[in-house]
């Protein structure tokens, strides 16, 4: 028995041989798959008739789970290679303190500053605030990938090669080409941004997150996808999207529509007032009757603390406009004077109660 497992592993040793370089061989036919397993035994003692059909068997079941997956992989290839780059990636350390650029898997770039400005010129040239950034691998790869991660209380703003801006919010990563190709421009996000997409009716441009899709031709919208979130939002400041989920349920925005996705499903679609979704990236918070618990979370996330609210303050909602320029603690004290809470400094950061009568 152990004879035999020894054969069948040299047969599996041969054609794992051959499909590593089949990369560099895919127009050749199904026969050389046999012809290299020939030679691999060809150098054995001769096996029995139930042998070989036994190793045989096992080497074309291999040989067609190889083809289905390669085939499989050939056909989706075009499609997916973001998402299959995004699948590979570490997770981000969004807990730094600075902001990253990956300009590839051996390039770095770290920002002191509490904003960046990062800039792609049609070639793929990079300037980092004003600063032109000298890479090994420009121009090696057809299709580079890079990485923005920004932690909380930092800010980015991303020219991407096409000319469309994003501005990226605290705690987000983006990913997304050096350079677009292909006939179609696509980036992925978690966490929050807002796009001016650079029209260009023949390669529509998708942003990709974890549980949905969202396809422009050219247009200004606001996607905010952040993992721990349960609900996700995307709002339409003006032209047109197409948004679809992870159950390929699919709808069209109109200006000054909210797309509510609860738990990677489109849940309601709903009329609001869409520059008060985008005033973060000039600095205000615009909120409707907001629940406190809403409000803290982006502050947390704003000023880079940790905000811990009671489950009876959470529940009161805010209106108003809050200016992010001013210190957490002038705003905490702004709200305190409007709503029923008190707060106090801790350790962690803050905590949030509700006042008692």
């Amino acid at each position: 028995m152990e004879k035999k497992y020894k054969q069948i592993q040299e047969v599996e040793k041969q054609l794992i041989t051959f499909l590593r370089s089949r990369e560099n061989e895919q127009r050749r036919g199904e026969d050389e798959v046999w012809e290299k397993i020939e030679k691999g035994l060809a150098s054995k003692k001769r096996l029995s008739l139930k042998q070989r059909i036994y190793i045989w068997s096992t080497a074309a079941a291999a040989v067609f789970i190889f083809l289905f997956f390669f085939i499989e992989y050939k056909l989706s290839d075009d499609l997916n290679s973001l998402d299959e780059y995004v699948a590979l990636l570490e997770e981000p350390v969004l807990e730094s303190s600075q902001i990253q650029v990956y300009l590839s898997s051996q390039d770095k770039i770290t920002v002191e500053e509490n904003t960046a400005s990062v800039t792609y010129s049609s070639k793929g040239n990079v300037l980092i605030n004003e600063e032109k950034q000298e890479t090994d691998s420009l121009g090696k790869v057809e299709q580079e990938y890079n990485q923005i991660v920004v932690p909380k209380g930092k800010y980015t703003h991303l020219t991407l090669s096409d000319g469309s801006t994003v501005h990226i919010n605290s705690g987000t990563r983006v990913v997304y080409p050096r350079v677009f190709s292909g006939n179609h421009r696509e980036i992925y996000v978690e966490g929050e941004v807002c796009l001016h997409v650079t029209k260009n009716e023949k390669f529509p441009f998708v942003v990709k997150t974890a549980l949905f899709a969202v396809e422009v031709l050219g247009t200004t919208f606001n996607v905010s996808a952040y993992k721990n979130d349960l609900n996700n939002e995307v709002v339409l400041v003006n032209g047109s999207v197409r948004l679809s989920d992870r159950n390929k349920n699919k709808i069209e925005l109109k200006p000054d529509q909210l797309a509510a996705i609860n738990n990677g499903k489109i849940d309601a679609v709903k009329k609001i007032e869409a520059l008060d979704y985008i005033a973060w990236t000039d600095g205000l918070l615009i909120l409707q009757f907001e629940p406190l618990s809403n409000v803290f979370k982006k502050l947390e996330r704003f000023y880079g603390v940790t905000i811990n609210v009671s489950p009876e303050a959470s529940l009161l909602k805010m209106r108003g406009k809050i200016d992010l320029k001013q210190s957490l603690d002038d705003l905490i004290v702004l709200i305190s004077s409007t709503a029923p809470i008190v707060w106090a400094k801790t350790d962690e950061g803050y905590s949030i109660y509700k006042k008692e009568r």
